[in-house]
């Protein structure tokens, strides 16, 4: 059970976030996940900070934003990206300067940006995680970072995610279905279950941080979150469980051109749930998506 969640130290009225992006690539025999995110955000101030938390003990790097990155497990395939084969065409650059010229809606479906929104693309300085130990060295509940953002208006925000381990173990059961979590799911999980693993004297630090995301006057919700999941020969492919339900997500109208084994799904609800395995399991298999209403309606 693993994704993003997001908060706003100054209170969510600080942020709008229109669009989550996180492309994941799975190494089953290496053990290991990496994740490329991208976050489309608009700042209401001029000095501003947005935090993140990822489950478990996760390294994070900051990531030039334009041009969009390629994944880590992209680099030296031919191909300009699966981020440029979606969004790219969504902004313009002019002299040195990024505006939006389009968004995808909810629904998937293109529309028009209001002409002049410039896009910031300057890489924001990352807070070091107090509580996180060293990588590698064992489980923590989870890792915090927070974000020092200057100048008010949109920004187009880029990190490397990546997670090994007794972190990628408590994740991804081996032989075990495994989830990918709207934020709503993970906070409760990260509440009840891991919590619960520490004694009381090593839950008070840890209570105190997540709350800053537990709070509903500084949580963060996107207008939809999408899930990229890349396959050979990026990364081990994994399918949707045909043994269980997914709730809340559905596989995208718009799928990346000219890749055969990537899969883009979408969602506005942060309560989705994503089980996936390991795609040699399920060849033969139907797997069973099943959309929750609020998707049903964004989806016409």
């Amino acid at each position: 059970m693993h994704c993003m969640v997001l908060s706003a130290p100054g209170g969510s009225g600080m942020w709008t976030v229109k669009r989550s992006v996180e492309v994941l690539a799975y190494h089953l025999k290496e053990r290991r996940v990496s994740i490329l995110f991208l976050l489309l955000a608009e700042s209401f101030e001029e000095k501003n900070a947005l935090s993140i938390l990822h489950r478990g003990n996760v390294t994070c790097k900051v990531l030039p934003s334009w041009p969009l990155p390629l994944h880590p497990d992209e680099h030296g395939h031919p191909s300009k990206g699966v981020l440029q084969s979606i969004y790219g065409s969504f902004f313009r650059e002019y002299n040195g300067r990024l505006s939006r010229s389009a968004e995808l809606c909810p629904s998937d479906e293109e529309v028009g940006a209001s002409a002049g929104e410039a896009v910031c693309t300057q890489p924001p300085s990352l807070q070091t995680p107090i509580l996180a130990q060293a990588e590698g060295t064992g489980w923590i509940p989870f890792t915090k970072w927070t974000l020092a953002i200057e100048n008010k208006g949109w920004h187009l925000l880029a990190f490397h995610f990546s997670f090994n381990g007794e972190t990628y173990d408590r994740l991804l059961p081996r032989h075990e279905v495994f989830t990918v979590d709207g934020p709503e799911r993970l906070l409760s999980r990260i509440e009840h279950d891991d919590m619960s693993r520490l004694t009381q004297a090593e839950r008070k630090p840890w209570i105190a941080e997540l709350r800053e995301f537990a709070a509903l006057e500084r949580r963060l919700s996107c207008a939809s979150y999408d899930l990229v999941i890349l396959g050979r020969p990026f990364a081990d492919d994994v399918a949707v469980a045909a043994t269980h339900c997914a709730t809340g997500v559905y596989p995208a109208p718009r799928q990346p051109q000219g890749y055969q084994n990537v899969q883009r799904f979408l969602t506005t609800n942060p309560f989705f749930t994503l089980p996936l395995t390991d795609a040699r399991a399920t060849r033969d298999k139907p797997a069973v998506v099943v959309p929750s209403s609020d998707v049903a309606i964004a989806s016409g």
